[in-house]
């Protein structure tokens, strides 16, 4: 089956965008059985992706262009490494300055929910499967725009974006809009969770 261009790049896009799908799985799992299991029930629901991994592994077999790809001879990485040091040194500081953007905020962010702002398991599970939904589109809409404008125009507009969105946080929190949250507060970010 052959698609074109454009289709081609959205699904590549979505396809890159597996980790935030597992996030967004593990939160819906976290809203709806946290409660029922517990943290001990939900390390051994986490175990089900890695059984259907060792039963694809056993029962798939490998497509024959990867067969030929690895089969060919390729250059030891510590030599290819070693060859382009400025270029890996400069890939280790974009990866590291990447993670911090995403890590930093989706593993503290239920905590924060949490433990701040007092919420249920079930609305913190919400939230994270709203952010991690806007997560899977905001890549898909941003990888179809670096083929349009550029990979270095797209990352300085979503870095760009993200430190306005993070500036605009800080100062709600600095006028103590979100220091304690009211009950209104909660009722309003209940319903736009809901809708």
């Amino acid at each position: 089956m052959v698609i074109g261009c454009y289709h081609a790049i959205f699904c590549r896009n979505f396809a890159k965008r597996a980790e935030a799908s597992g996030f967004l799985l593990a939160n819906a799992m976290f809203a709806l059985f946290f409660d029922q299991i517990g943290w001990r029930g939900m390390f051994f629901l986490g175990l089900a992706p890695s059984l259907f991994v060792l039963f694809v592994r056993m029962h798939v077999e490998e497509s024959p262009h990867f067969a030929e790809r690895d089969a060919a001879k390729v250059e030891h990485p510590l030599r290819a490494i070693a060859a382009n040091w400025k270029l890996a040194l400069y890939l280790v500081v974009l990866m590291t300055l990447f993670n911090s953007f995403s890590h930093g905020t989706q593993d503290i962010y239920p905590t924060m929910l949490q433990k701040q702002f007092h919420f249920d398991t079930h609305l913190t599970g919400l939230i994270g499967i709203a952010m991690h939904a806007g997560a899977i589109v905001g890549a898909m809409v941003l990888g179809t725009w670096s083929v349009r404008i550029g990979r270095r125009r797209t990352i300085a507009l979503a870095c760009t974006s993200g430190a306005l969105l993070l500036c605009a946080a800080l100062l709600a929190l600095a006028h103590g809009a979100a220091d304690a949250p009211s009950t209104s507060d909660t009722a309003v970010i209940e319903s736009y969770v809901r809708l």
